[in-house]
């Protein structure tokens, strides 16, 4: 069986990959902050707060020189309110880090036995329930004694397989998978593809399972106050289009809503939109479309956004109008919710039956397709 929960990278993972460089008493060195984005990614999904939507390869991150190397370019810079975040959950996933450290005369097979007769069932068990898993990822690399943190999200037993979809900060936007493989070659961390995703290991163990209804005591005081695009204005409507001043369905609509960029750096979208579901439920995310291009939102400024269609609608009734915007670098549609307790999300709209003057022909409309961008 395949199970997922409701988790996708390229719509709730960061998307900058994970290359902070950690100066330690200002001497020692470290490399990276995994564990802390797979907490903090958990975190936004269980507060159903969307990703800040900053871009590694953006050049706003320039990064620092340090004897003649470029480092943290791509990632939000020290002592920043977004990378704070992400380093003090770093630090708390330190605590359930110790079976990283295994006896030296802990090989491959024993590893091999472990995920496949101990872990991997024991993840089962917890996304059945509902909860995410911190998995830690045992390196087979020489001179790296720990290895890797990410946040498994579902499984795929069917088959014979034993498979985990994860999310690996070292690759943004992307669904990774990890396949228990041999005994002499543990585990298979891969793309969607089947191809190699660079890294070995020699096995994972669950670090901590996290319910996003019931959280311990590491995440419950960690609700992310970071956000960049938001909404800034609700919705409102252009007048009807009928001279009886009554919205119908099959007539034009126009919707204009404003979104501002409260974050610290530029917000990117590949387009914004306004999503229109009908009184049967059907969805469409492409019919009422922003009339102008979004190529990105400076820090603090707020942009009004025009989105008109042709024609809505084919059915009397109430229809739930909310805004979104589709990610830069994945098809996916993030809903804006009321995340600040500001601006309504959503309205609804009431399109009442058309109206069919007598002797005068019809003309054929075609109802249009109401289709989705996948949600993940």
């Amino acid at each position: 069986m395949l199970k997922k929960l409701d988790f996708h990278p390229g719509r709730n993972g960061f998307h900058f990959r994970n290359d902070f460089t950690n100066q330690v008493l200002g001497v020692i060195k470290t490399k990276g902050l995994c564990g802390g984005m797979a907490l903090a990614v958990f975190n936004y999904a269980r507060h159903h707060l969307p990703i800040p939507t900053h871009q590694g390869g953006a050049g706003y991150w320039p990064g620092y020189l340090d004897q003649g190397q470029l480092l943290d370019q791509g990632v939000p810079p020290n002592n920043s309110r977004l990378r704070t975040y992400i380093f003090n959950l770093q630090m708390s996933s330190f605590a359930s880090a110790g079976p990283f450290i295994t006896a030296p005369w802990i090989g491959r097979r024993d590893n091999y036995n472990w995920a496949l007769n101990d872990e991997f069932p024991k993840i089962k068990r917890a996304i059945d329930q509902g909860k995410f898993i911190l998995l830690g990822l045992r390196s087979d690399r020489d001179g790296d004694p720990i290895g890797h943190q990410t946040l498994c999200y579902g499984y795929d037993d069917s088959n014979g397989l034993h498979r985990l979809f994860i999310y690996d900060s070292n690759h943004p936007d992307e669904e990774i998978l990890v396949d228990i493989d041999t005994p002499d070659h543990p585990l298979k961390h891969c793309h969607a593809d089947g191809t190699s995703a660079g890294e070995t290991y020699r096995g994972y163990f669950v670090q901590l399972e996290l319910d996003p209804l019931h959280p311990d005591a590491l995440t419950e005081i960690t609700k992310p106050s970071y956000l960049d695009l938001v909404l800034h204005q609700g919705i409102t409507l252009a007048p009807p289009t009928g001279s009886d001043g009554v919205r119908r369905v099959g007539q034009p609509l126009t919707v204009d809503f404003a979104v501002r960029n409260v974050g610290d750096y530029p917000a990117h979208a590949a387009r914004l939109g306004v999503r229109i579901t009908a009184p049967d439920g059907q969805v469409s995310d492409t019919l009422l479309n922003s009339t102008q291009p979004f190529t990105g939102l400076a820090a603090g400024a707020i942009q009004p956004i025009r989105c008109t269609a042709p024609m809505v609608g084919t059915q009397p009734g109430i229809y739930k109008l909310q805004p979104f915007y589709v990610v830069a670098n994945a098809p996916f549609v993030v809903l804006f919710t009321d995340a600040r307790g500001i601006v309504p999300a959503a309205v609804d709209v009431e399109l009442r039956e058309r109206i069919i003057t007598p002797g005068i022909p019809i003309p054929k409309i075609i109802a249009p397709i109401l289709t989705s961008i996948p949600k993940g």
